[in-house]
């Protein structure tokens, strides 16, 4: 077994593929982490906290932050595919569905994006 520490504490539920664990922190990183070792393999830095939990769809890892946007990253090496500008927190987890990805954010508004 393994243990991985973090500059935060985690306030979200990671998600997992074959081989690693996605999961947010407080620390403003999203994490890649082989489920094996507990490595890190990557991580991306953000503008503030992650409270959401991140979605994994096809190739990708969806998640939101404190600093309002939306983020699309390459689940096998962290490389940003797109992301998303609100005009307030996006607190909680995005969905996906059939291509498009949800989100609420504190800005009072719903959004739907292509995944």
């Amino acid at each position: 077994m393994w243990r991985f520490r973090m500059n935060g504490g985690s306030i979200s539920t990671p998600t997992t593929n074959a081989n690693h664990l996605f999961v947010g922190s407080t620390d403003k990183n999203m994490y890649c982490v082989n489920m094996k070792s507990g490595n890190v393999e990557w991580s991306y830095a953000v503008d503030n906290q992650i409270n959401g939990s991140p979605v994994l769809y096809k190739d990708s890892i969806y998640f939101g932050s404190i600093d309002g946007k939306i983020y699309s990253l390459e689940a096998r090496n962290g490389k940003v595919r797109w992301e998303f500008g609100t005009n307030g927190p996006i607190t909680g987890s995005p969905v996906v569905k059939e291509d498009v990805v949800y989100f609420g954010s504190s800005d009072y508004h719903v959004y739907a994006l292509p995944a």
